[in-house]
């Protein structure tokens, strides 16, 4: 008898070059940092940082390809409430207040639909909306014959993230989305380590002592046993990397981490 487990992802990011090698190039007790080198001395980095709500990698001459479980329903620039069109039936252009421009353009012959700009609405058949971020303009090309397959023109030298937007509405409904106003807000900072520290620290009578069973308490009663006692402060911090250049007057949003609630407490 066997047990079989069987990974199934809903997307794969990789590279239309062949790969050589990986290996793991720094972690961490929250990270762990992994790198691909292509046969064209290429390379890029995957972030895996415990609490991201994105996907964080970095390309080095590498073009990038994103592969779908399934197959893809479309792609094209995310509908926010404070963008506008402008351009013909094929060939949209979003302006984006703040984060740049997208387009898309279709060619009728080909069927090969293009997208440009820094952030792009991946939706597959099941149903789920996907976000992509680039800190440089790229171009994607997408087969509405073939779907399965979003591919770079060429190669690229940035940062690349990607995030499951948490809503079940549908792409034109999208602008309406809080999950993903939020995504775009904090998308130009990402994670790429851990680092977690710990003190303790004697208790004074003015602090409160927390039964598991009964609450909290500060009574007489708990005077005698506060010398006893020690407070543990645990602290964790991420260093990171930014879409935007640390010279730059322009200050990103700040590092956005997912938590459980007692966790940020």
């Amino acid at each position: 008898k066997a047990i079989h487990d069987y990974f199934f992802p809903d997307l794969t990011f990789g590279a239309s070059e062949s790969v050589q090698g990986r290996h793991v190039t720094a972690f961490d007790p929250l990270s762990v940092a992994l790198q691909y080198e292509t046969a064209y001395k290429g390379l890029w980095s995957v972030f895996l940082v415990q609490g991201s709500p994105y996907i964080n990698m970095e390309y080095g001459s590498v073009t990038p390809i994103i592969r779908a479980f399934t197959t893809f329903e479309t792609i094209g620039c995310p509908p926010l409430a404070n963008s506008s069109f402008v351009g013909s039936k094929h060939r949209r252009r979003r302006r984006l207040e703040g984060y740049g421009v997208c387009y898309s353009d279709l060619d009728t012959e080909s069927q090969i639909k293009t997208v440009h700009g820094v952030q792009f609405i991946l939706t597959t058949t099941e149903g789920w909306h996907w976000i992509i971020f680039t800190s440089e303009p790229i171009t994607l090309e997408f087969d509405t014959r073939i779907r399965t397959t979003v591919q770079a023109t060429e190669p690229y030298n940035g940062a690349f993230r990607a995030a499951i937007i948490p809503t079940n509405k549908t792409v034109d409904d999208l602008s309406m989305s809080s999950g993903l106003q939020r995504l775009v807000n904090h998308a130009g900072i990402y994670p790429i380590h851990g680092d977690v520290t710990w003190s303790f620290e004697a208790m004074s009578k003015s602090n409160s002592l927390f039964s598991w069973g009964g609450g909290s308490s500060s009574s007489s009663n708990n005077s005698s046993s506060l010398a006893n006692q020690r407070v543990a402060t645990i602290s964790i911090k991420f260093k990171t990397r930014s879409f935007i250049p640390t010279s730059s007057a322009t200050s990103p949003k700040p590092l956005l981490m997912l938590a459980l609630p007692h966790h940020a407490q």
